[in-house]
């Protein structure tokens, strides 16, 4: 008794994991030592019910020891309709079985709960069967996209568990009342088969219809981004026209300063022209010590620029060069380097609120690290973040996890570096920290 006592509980097992709650090895192991523990009572109970009745107790604490573990595991309510389903299945396979029996062969559901080598037989049978009707669940779920829909959904999960809870409490009720009267017990076993049918057509018409409004949902959210980033494209576009028809005049002034070498007076229209004061703090950024070691003048002038917005949060950065670099390893043209390391730069300043990291944070939420290994020269820019990356995505054209940005920056990256075969580009990602290495390689 105690071994098909165990095969149900591992047949349980075996159709929750169909139905996708995953368990590890060890889990199992846990699992299944626990249930070996509440073995002995159940075959306490078998001394006292009926067969039924012990079927009852078996169900009943395996369910409750499930549920109470992946409530431990906060797991429960995600998982809580297919724990019930794996349930339901069982006890639907079970009592399919004994009615065939009892159909087939003339023998009364008594005997067949009475005689061990029917029990065995139907046990076996459970075994087999069991796993498939689950699987077609699973196939169900899969292609429906039901896994989803409850996963994503805790109001959705309830109330598919209610159904299935339901349906749970019918089946015992007929089958403990009824459990003499064979006639009866047919009877009401496929009434009970019938009423999971409509109840599991209703259950699959009512996720369609809730499919079909997260999918509009969706596609309000889509639309709303697009019609946003259309906004911000037209914007832009014109900026770039007022530009455009400025920059002309612009440099034609700088040539005049040019042409007639008047340094101060050329360094004084430019920051009148550019009235920006982020770049009258590079000035002083650009002869900072952690500098000294970057021998290329447009890589220096960036990172000045970049620290100079930072001035009041240094000591949340972490800037380092480790050895000096006075020219790149290959012929990759300067200003498409500085582009891509802008784009690296640019994102992870973005990625970090410093208006909200209180004086006495010392902590770093920025790093810059420039180093040599095997003649390779490695940029690496580290940075703090909050909410999901998708890693898949970050480097299509128009994604951007920021509200009121185009998303190119990374895809224009992508561009560079695949157009470069000596540039590579590295992304890692953790809890943390979002990182991205910028390695160029020597031409042989």
């Amino acid at each position: 008794m105690y071994l098909i006592l165990f095969c149900y509980i591992s047949v349980y097992l075996i159709c929750l994991q169909l139905l996708q709650i995953n368990f590890s090895p060890k889990e199992y192991l846990y699992l299944s030592l626990i249930s070996g523990t509440i073995l002995a009572l159940i075959i306490y109970l078998i001394n006292i019910f009926n067969f039924n009745g012990s079927l009852v107790g078996l169900f009943s604490l395996e369910f409750f020891l499930i549920a109470g573990y992946l409530k431990i595991r906060k797991r429960l309510f995600k998982n809580i309709f297919f724990l019930l389903l794996g349930f339901l299945v069982l006890i639907f396979t079970a009592q399919l079985i004994e009615v065939l029996v009892n159909q087939i062969f003339s023998i009364s559901y008594a005997i067949q709960e009475s005689d061990w080598r029917l029990i065995t037989v139907n046990t076996l049978l459970l075994i087999v069967l069991a796993p498939l009707i689950t699987q077609a669940f699973n196939y169900l779920c899969r292609k429906f996209n039901i896994y989803s829909l409850l996963h994503n959904s805790i109001f959705n999960s309830l109330v598919m568990s209610a159904g299935v809870l339901f349906l749970i409490i019918v089946f015992f009720s007929q089958i403990l009342v009824f459990n003499n009267n064979n006639e009866v017990i047919t009877s009401t076993s496929l009434l009970f088969f019938l009423l999971l049918i409509i109840v599991g057509l209703m259950a699959l018409l009512w996720l369609q219809s809730q499919r079909k409004e997260a999918q509009l949902a969706y596609e309000k959210i889509n639309n709303q981004q697009l019609i946003e980033y259309v906004t911000s494209i037209e914007q832009n576009q014109l900026e770039l026209r007022k530009f455009k028809h400025d920059y002309l005049n612009v440099l034609a002034g700088l040539t005049g300063y040019l042409e007639a070498k008047d340094w101060d007076g050329l360094e004084h229209y430019f920051y009148r022209v550019v009235q920006n004061q982020n770049l009258a703090q590079t000035r002083t950024v650009f002869n900072l010590q952690i500098l000294s070691n970057m021998k290329i003048m447009e890589i220096k002038g960036l990172l000045a620029l970049k620290l100079s917005t930072l001035v009041s949060n240094y000591q949340n950065i972490n800037l380092e060069i480790f050895a000096p670099i006075s020219k790149l390893p290959n012929s990759m043209p300067i200003y498409e380097y500085n582009r891509c390391l802008g784009i690296l730069l640019d994102n992870a300043l973005e990625a970090i609120d410093f208006a909200k990291i209180a004086s006495t944070d010392q902590q770093k939420y920025l790093t810059i690290i420039f180093y040599w290994k095997n003649r390779q020269l490695i940029a690496v820019v580290k940075n703090r973040y909050s909410g999901s990356v998708d890693l898949t995505k970050i480097n299509t054209n128009g994604f951007s996890s920021k509200g009121g940005h185009e998303g190119l920056g990374l895809a224009s990256l992508n561009d560079i570096v695949k157009k470069n075969n000596k540039c590579l580009l590295k992304t890692e990602i953790d809890k943390e920290f979002f990182t991205q290495k910028l390695i160029l390689m020597p031409e042989d």
